[in-house]
């Protein structure tokens, strides 16, 4: 081979790998720029899930293992469901109408009037009420007493948008009986209250029946009738908010097998049998003398997937918009993918990424921040631990809405024990939670300057009135920045360059969530410790599953459930009962302070019917008729009390926040901040039922 040939073979070669190694280069550094920018933006997008993982006890970053779990961003997916529970694969609609009594209840005289059919058709439905004639029918619709009480009410289909065809008209997914919280079930009331007057048992049961149309013109040729099981449905138990039933008609106006098209006689039956026409349903309550008080009855029907529902705003939830979580008792939702679309999820990580940035801001200026250093209760150091993270989170919200970093000098009570002296974190919050603002030389500053309130006796020992003078923590933002957009792919994209404003209307509740999210952030070493993943693995807590906490201890002679605190069989079960049949899942999650109540339950007959999981720990210390924060002997250096009830509190909180659906009692800030903490971790708010108030009413920032 002449060398000049050979040389020019070895120049082009030469050429060639310089020209590889430039283009392995270029795409070497775009990788590492797009890394960069994944993960500058990553934290961001995340800021709520990372919180998400430290509750499953998993590192930020890494992917959670359960497999009801696609990615740590999109949390509670399942195939095209938002949750694990069941529910109505399509939209529905409330079609319920023109209910009527077999008779109506009438107080004659002062403050008389008449419990009429129609308020069973007001939208009320979660809410308490206090007696059984007017005026304090509240709403109800209650018949006279009477043998064999009745009501009727309709399917109203209309012509509204939304609905398919004639078909629609039979497809009825649920029908719910609201009775409502009464005050004789409430733990927020008297004992004696009578309850004789509606009560449901195997000898007194409740009948829902479908009504169907019998109209000739509007019946299918070959039409053939259904078994009576499937036409009606007994309640035998008291006790319920709502006595509910599912899956009523779980077909479309289609063929059930095969093509709608299809020859096969069997098909065409199905068909047929499929296309009967429902036009109400009858409550009724067979016995002698008997009342029937209905609060609201709700059918819902499926409607058009690809109908676009309007949101609700203002603290209103639900299929229909008719939850208020200002004044509900309870909430049921049909269709988890509404749910999580009405939740507003662009709002939410905007307003995250919002409080992120102030509490990141102006730290070179103190008097640019707003500095707290006193806490609710004894000597300004805080009460019960979540009843503290709310009270805080109030002076969070008003800083926020000032556009001010919110800097915490003050102590928390629970951090007065030897494992935060350890670490040399007395009293200091962050012996639990990351720190609450960037602003640490302000923070370190006023903290040492901190001096026990001189009052003692007042659990509400706070300068300035602060304590009762709490107009400002109840307000809402106005806008919000977008931070995030929709992108095509449904997931969210960076655009905080935009500069575009969010019209704020979401009301106190998500507001809130955001807020004691942010607040809620454990640090690492109280992620180890609390190691969630493997109590799950330990006591059985797997998906689906309802969380149900009950407060007892010193609850019990302290508060409003003074002298009040009833068995768990007819307070909690009759709801769980319900929460099970609805949903789907017999797995409850039981956190309580009182180790009697768990023993009671697990060999009680409840036992048999549900497969009940807690946590094992050491629940001696919560017996006591004093306030637990007002036990100042728990809360110093040489024990380690005060920290172990910490670690109780959290894995209680994170484990009811992670359950799918929720009975607790709002009269109680820990169940309060569960379900906060539920709704920004799922993105929706989950079914629940609250055996003692609602959620906001009890919370002086609130209401």
């Amino acid at each position: 081979m002449p060398a000049s040939l050979g040389t020019a073979e070895t120049t082009t070669t030469s050429s060639k790998r310089r020209a590889a190694a430039r283009r392995i280069l270029l795409l070497l550094l775009l990788s590492v720029v797009s890394c960069f920018s994944v993960v500058q933006f990553y934290p961001i997008l995340t800021s709520s899930s990372s919180m998400i993982t430290m509750m499953k006890g998993v590192p930020p970053g890494v992917s959670l293992s359960d497999k009801e779990y696609e990615s740590n961003d999109e949390t509670m997916t399942i195939g095209s469901s938002a949750s694990p529970l069941a529910s109505s694969e399509t939209r529905v609609k409330n079609v319920a109408g023109n209910p009527k009594l077999s008779s109506e209840l009438h107080q004659s005289g002062e403050g008389g009037g008449t419990c009429s059919a129609k308020n069973a058709n007001n939208g009320k439905s979660a809410r308490a009420f206090h007696g059984v004639v007017s005026p304090f029918c509240r709403n109800m619709a209650t018949s006279e007493i009477e043998d064999d009480p009745w009501m009727t009410v309709d399917a109203v289909y209309g012509s509204e948008e939304g609905f398919v065809d004639d078909g629609w008209q039979h497809s009825i997914y649920s029908i719910e009986v609201w009775v409502g919280l009464r005050k004789c079930d409430s733990i927020q009331f008297a004992e004696n209250e009578p309850c004789e007057w509606m009560r449901i048992t195997d000898e007194k049961p409740m009948v829902v029946e479908l009504v169907f149309d019998d109209d000739e013109n509007n019946r299918e040729e070959d039409d053939v009738n259904v078994s009576p099981e499937e036409t009606k449905k007994i309640f035998t138990d008291d006790g319920r908010l709502a006595y509910t039933w599912d899956n009523v008609q779980m077909y479309k106006n289609k063929n059930k097998e095969g093509s709608s098209g299809s020859s096969s006689s069997k098909n065409r039956r199905t068909t047929h049998k499929q296309r009967r026409i429902i036009k109400g349903v009858r409550i009724s309550l067979p016995g002698k003398q008997r009342q029937l008080s209905v609060q609201e009855v709700k059918i819902w029907a499926r409607i058009e997937e690809e109908q676009k529902a309007n949101a609700c705003v203002n603290d209103r939830i639900g299929d229909d918009c008719a939850t208020d979580l200002t004044l509900d008792w309870a909430y049921l939702p049909q269709n988890f993918r509404f749910a999580r679309e009405n939740w507003n999820r662009t709002m939410y990580k905007s307003l995250e990424k919002s409080i992120e940035e102030t509490q990141s801001s102006k730290c070179n200026a103190p008097r640019a921040a707003s500095t707290d250093s006193y806490n609710i209760g004894m000597g300004g150091k805080g009460a019960g631990l979540a009843s503290t993270i709310h009270f805080l989170s109030g002076y969070l919200s008003d800083a926020h809405l000032q556009n001010k970093p919110w800097v915490f000098a003050g102590r928390l009570n629970y951090a007065y024990n030897r494992n935060c002296a350890k670490s040399k974190l007395t009293g200091d919050v962050e012996c639990y939670f990351k720190p609450y603002s960037a602003c640490d030389k302000i923070k370190q500053t006023a903290f040492a300057k901190w001096k026990p309130y001189p009052a003692k006796t007042n659990r509400c020992t706070m300068p300035r009135n602060r304590c009762r003078d709490l107009a400002p923590w109840k307000r809402v933002p106005t806008s919000v920045a977008n931070y995030y957009s929709r992108a095509p792919s449904s997931s969210l994209s960076s655009s905080s360059s935009s500069g575009s404003m969010l019209q704020y209307n979401k009301g106190l509740f998500f507001f809130r969530s955001a807020i004691v999210a942010r607040m809620m952030r454990l640090n690492q070493k109280t992620i180890e410790e609390l190691s969630l993943h493997r109590v799950k693995e330990s006591i059985g807590f797997k998906h689906p599953i309802i969380g149900v906490h009950v407060r007892r201890g010193d609850a019990c002679h302290t508060t409003g459930r003074k002298n009040r605190c009833r068995s768990f069989e007819e307070t909690y079960l009759p709801h769980i009962r319900t929460l099970s049949e609805k949903y789907g899942v017999n797995r409850v999650f039981l956190a309580t302070d009182d180790d009697a109540l768990l023993r009671k339950v697990k060999s009680s007959p409840a036992a048999n019917e549900f497969e009940f999981v807690n946590v094992k720990m050491d629940r001696s210390i919560y017996k006591a008729s004093k306030l637990i924060e007002r036990r100042t002997e728990l809360y110093t250096e040489k024990s380690n009390v005060a920290h172990e009830m910490t670690l109780q509190a959290l894995t209680d909180i994170f484990l009811l926040a992670e359950a799918d659906a929720f009975i607790g009692h709002f009269l109680s800030n820990l169940s309060r901040l569960a379900i906060e903490l539920s709704a920004a971790e799922k993105g929706f708010v989950p079914p629940f039922v609250s055996v003692d108030g609602q959620w906001c009413r009890h919370w002086k920032f609130c209401r």
